[in-house]
C-alpha cells in the first residue's frame, strides 16, 4: 500500500495531466463547418410575401425580382434568374442560368442548367437536365420529391 503522500502526489499528477490535455487542444476538436449535403426542406424555405408572374418574350425570360415568388407559366427557351432569396416556378426550359443566390428554382425540365450563384436549390420535376454546370458553392440540383 502507498503512503498517503505518494497517493496524493500521484492523484495530483493525474489531475495535472488531465487538465493539460483539455487546455492544450487535446481531445475531440470542434467540427469545421461543412457544406450542407441536401437542399433545405420545404418547411425551412421562407415563402416570400410578394408573388408575381413572369413572361417569356420571343423565347427569353429574365427573372430579377428578389424576395418574390415568381411563376413563369408554360415553356420558355432561355431563362436567366438573377433574383436573390426568391422561389421560381418554371415549366419546360432549354437553357436555364441562375446567377442570383439563395433561390429555389422548381423546373419541370431543362436541357442545360448553369449556376453561377451560391446557395441555390434547382429542383427538376419531370426529366433530369442533360447538362449541369455548377460554378457556385453550396448549390443543389436534384429531382423534387
Amino acid at each position: 500500500m502507498f503512503p498517503k503522500k505518494t497517493t496524493t502526489a500521484l492523484m495530483g499528477a493525474a489531475l495535472v495531466i488531465t487538465l493539460s490535455a483539455c487546455s492544450s487542444g487535446g481531445g475531440t476538436p470542434n467540427p469545421s463547418p461543412t457544406a450542407p449535403t441536401t437542399p433545405m426542406a420545404q418547411k425551412d424555405v421562407r415563402a416570400p410575401e410578394t408573388k408575381t408572374d413572369a413572361t417569356c418574350t420571343d423565347g427569353v425570360a429574365e427573372i430579377t425580382e428578389s424576395n418574390t415568388e415568381i411563376t413563369l407559366p408554360g415553356a420558355c427557351r432561355t431563362v436567366t434568374i438573377s433574383a436573390n432569396n426568391a422561389i421560381v416556378h418554371l415549366g419546360d426550359v432549354r437553357d436555364l442560368t441562375v446567377t442570383g443566390g439563395l433561390t429555389r428554382v422548381l423546373v419541370d425540365t431543362a436541357d442545360t442548367v448553369r449556376i453561377d450563384g451560391n446557395g441555390n436549390d434547382v429542383l427538376w420535376g419531370v426529366e433530369k437536365p442533360i447538362n449541369v454546370d455548377d460554378r457556385g458553392e453550396q448549390n443543389f440540383v436534384q429531382k423534387t420529391k
